[in-house]
């Protein structure tokens, strides 16, 4: 988290592991081999959650279930793509 907040520097970060994954400011799913969710990454908790809307369905894609807030896609985010248009601080 250091080289991000004082250095500038990005880091990826692969993991399965939903408390690892709260450090980072952004947090891609991929389900399938395709983007299933791109957004803020939040707490661990609000991570699992995200996680079982995908297995459910999809987080974009639970129309019984609204996503909450910080499990929005990013307005920038294009669907099926991982890139935003420009740099991510963390993931």
């Amino acid at each position: 988290r250091r080289a991000v907040d004082e250095f500038e520097q990005t880091v990826v970060m692969v993991t399965h592991d939903a408390s690892s994954a709260a450090y980072a400011d952004r947090l891609i799913v991929l389900e399938d081999g395709r983007v299933a969710y791109d957004g803020v990454a939040g707490t661990s908790d609000e991570i699992l959650d995200v996680l079982k809307a995908v297995g459910a369905g999809g987080a974009s894609r639970c129309a019984d279930s609204p996503a909450p807030h910080w499990a929005q896609p990013r307005p920038d985010a294009t669907p099926g793509r991982s890139g935003s248009g420009g740099p991510a601080r963390a993931a």
